[in-house]
């Protein structure tokens, strides 16, 4: 399990990383990550698209999202899901 979890942290890292996003480096099955629009905007358009995350305004981060680790598949699918709502927030 640990081993997953080390593999899918280096996966979300480096899908950040190319999106120019944010992120507070983990130990944890989840990471912190600036998201760069509010998540009272964002998280709507990420769950049209299948995904969940808990939105960091809880914790007074607007922009920012709770991203809990999945398998490799599930986490290559939030990050093309997270593209794909990030770019249509920026066409509108």
């Amino acid at each position: 399990m640990l081993e997953v979890n080390r593999k899918g942290i280096e996966i979300i890292y480096e899908g950040l990383e190319k999106l120019g996003i944010f992120y507070v480096p983990t130990e944890a099955n989840f990471i912190f990550a600036d998201l760069g629009v509010e998540m009272r905007i964002l998280f709507p358009e990420l769950l049209k698209r299948g995904v969940i995350v808990r939105p960091g305004s809880f914790w007074g981060y607007p922009t920012f999202a709770r991203i809990t680790m999945g398998t490799p598949d599930e986490i290559q699918f939030f990050l093309e899901q997270l593209e794909a709502a990030l770019n249509s927030l920026k066409e509108s």
